[in-house]
């Protein structure tokens, strides 16, 4: 079967409530006129006049945590250490083939703000949509989250030992009982909107 990339991901966006006071992003638009000045200090002895229409470039000035848009937290991110002991991988210590392995959605936007999700809750949607967990595949919990991104009242964050999208209303409960089938666990944040379908 040829493989198929579905983008979930969100774009960073400045000045909308995208995450806890405080730590939102922070980008500055720099337009072709502005950007001139700092682009001729490049360029030695170039004047404006000599630039294409006599623009700069247009840029981006980001200030960003990496909480901020769609990202993975790795285990470092929640400790120093993790089975049994041993240091926690950072992310660029994760195997890049993790990342490019099958997905699996699963729905949960029925369940109210605050809904723990239980294991059974789990299994009863793999029923649903006739699939049965194999390893290394990504799970994706689609929750009612996505629809309230960027209003500032999607809830507080949830952070378990196996991990949920991050302001995803939905806690997970006990979830490891169905998903220590997969070999690997990473979690998945900020993804407001989803594929249709499986």
């Amino acid at each position: 079967m040829a493989r198929r990339y579905v983008d979930i991901s969100v774009a960073l966006q400045a000045g909308i409530k995208s995450d806890p006071a405080g730590g939102e992003p922070k980008i500055h638009y720099e337009g072709h006129q502005e950007s001139i000045p700092r682009m001729l200090k490049h360029f030695p002895g170039m004047t404006k006049e000599q630039l294409p229409g006599q623009e700069g470039w247009a840029t981006e000035q980001c200030q960003i945590s990496t909480h901020n848009g769609t990202h993975v937290d790795a285990p470092w991110h929640y400790a120093t250490t993790m089975d049994g002991g041993k240091k926690a991988a950072t992310i660029d210590e994760m195997p890049l083939e993790w990342f490019h392995q099958p997905g699996v959605k699963l729905d949960f936007r029925h369940f109210g703000n605050g809904y723990v999700v239980s294991a059974a809750d789990i299994e009863a949607e793999l029923r649903r949509i006739g699939h049965t967990l194999r390893p290394l595949e990504i799970v994706v919990v689609n929750t009612a989250a996505g629809a309230r991104y960027g209003c500032g009242d999607v809830g507080r964050q949830f952070h378990r030992q196996v991990g949920t999208v991050e302001l995803s209303q939905v806690d997970i409960e006990h979830a490891s009982d169905v998903l220590d089938r997969r070999d690997h666990l990473a979690e998945v944040n900020r993804l407001p909107k989803f594929a249709r379908g499986k």
